[in-house]
């Protein structure tokens, strides 16, 4: 078990997560006698590291204090300078990390350069949350690719819609609660427009009064490959607040759409869909770190098809629809034999009301 200043810097770095892309969401807390006399959060790119949030926000002088950080101080110069040298600047004793930064240019090296300097620096007992917290970041920092989260909601048999096409709703409100969770976390949402065309979604990011969070909102993106979402104006995702992308291919015919709207054309794949590894490839390159895909069996066995998919995050709820025309989570062509079949590490299951949540991730 963490201590009460481990856990509050994990959560000041969650309830931070996605707020600070491409940079990690980082939560620092400074104790000095027992007492907490700081803290602080990673502020959006280009601002201030939590480390020097929470140095600036002592109460009381932080010589001689301890700091508990989520994350590795950095050591090298970027949009800011090295936290590193604020930390031994401010004259703090102990540097207590969570997760040891993966960044090439980091990674052991902001730790080496404070013992250096004769701080003592000591990981954490447990690292399991920052290591989840950091799952994004660690990939899109060394492939520069973006961490792909599948969620979908099914019942007992299996649907996720009943053979006319009704799915509203399967799971319950806590775990639609949650997935609004999610996407306040993630940096966009990814849907095909058969989802959309289907669900007519807002796709945003809301509270528990369901109103839209108006500080920040995920990017939208819609797979849409013959550009149908053209012949649709009063969809939700056009009349939401944020950004929406339109992914379409070289095929379709040009069109226009709203201000908050960018089309992006990608060469078909061999289907002549838009190909969802270049997709993925430009996000990355843009600094998008968390991608949450919220779609249907098509989008989802494209996914899974072209091993893309990092994590999944699947509601079972406990409801029995029937029905051979009645659509599963994963389409696309699939695996001709068991033995071949993706396997989930790391699994997590859950009761939410009713419903059984499953994580898990991608061996």
């Amino acid at each position: 078990m963490n201590s009460p200043a481990q856990q509050l810097a994990v959560q000041l770095a969650n309830n931070n997560q996605g707020n600070t892309s491409p940079n990690p969401s980082v939560g620092a807390v400074i104790v000095k006698d027992n007492e907490i006399i700081g803290q602080g959060a990673t502020q959006p790119s280009g601002g201030k590291h939590a480390e020097v949030v929470a140095i600036e926000s002592c109460i009381t002088n932080p010589t001689g204090a301890d700091l508990y950080v989520t994350l590795e101080p950095c050591c090298h110069h970027g949009k800011t300078g090295p936290c590193t040298d604020v930390i031994i600047q401010s004259g703090l004793r102990n540097v207590l990390v969570g997760y040891i930064d993966p960044n090439p240019i980091v990674k052991g090296q902001g730790i080496d350069k404070l013992q250096t300097a004769g701080i003592q620096v000591s990981k954490w007992d447990d690292d399991t949350e920052c290591s989840v917290l950091y799952e994004g970041f660690r990939k899109h920092i060394t492939t520069n690719r973006p961490f792909v989260t599948a969620k979908f909601a099914m019942t007992l048999d299996g649907k996720i819609c009943s053979r006319t096409g009704d799915s509203k709703w399967i799971s319950s409100p806590t775990s639609r609660k949650i997935v609004h969770e999610l996407r306040r976390k993630s940096d966009a949402i990814l849907s095909g427009i058969g989802t959309v065309l289907a669900d007519n979604p807002s796709l945003t990011a809301r509270d528990s009064k369901d109103k839209p969070w108006e500080d920040r909102q995920p990017t939208r993106i819609i797979a849409d490959s013959n550009l149908r979402s053209q012949l649709n104006p009063n969809l939700q995702i056009f009349n939401q607040i944020g950004n929406t992308i339109i992914a379409t291919t070289t095929n379709s015919n040009t069109a226009s759409f709203p201000k908050s709207v960018t089309l992006r054309t990608y060469a078909p794949n061999d289907n002549g869909k838009v190909d969802l590894t270049l997709l993925f490839k430009e996000l990355g390159e843009q600094g998008f770190v968390n991608v949450l895909v919220e779609g249907g069996s098509t989008l989802l066995g494209g996914l899974f098809d072209h091993n893309l998919v990092d994590k999944v995050v699947a509601f079972i709820a406990p409801t029995i629809i029937g029905g051979s025309e009645a659509k599963g989570p994963v389409g696309g062509t699939g695996k001709d034999f068991i033995s071949d079949a993706f396997q989930l590490t790391g699994t997590k299951v859950t009761n939410v009301e009713n419903d059984i949540l499953i994580t898990g991730y991608i061996s």
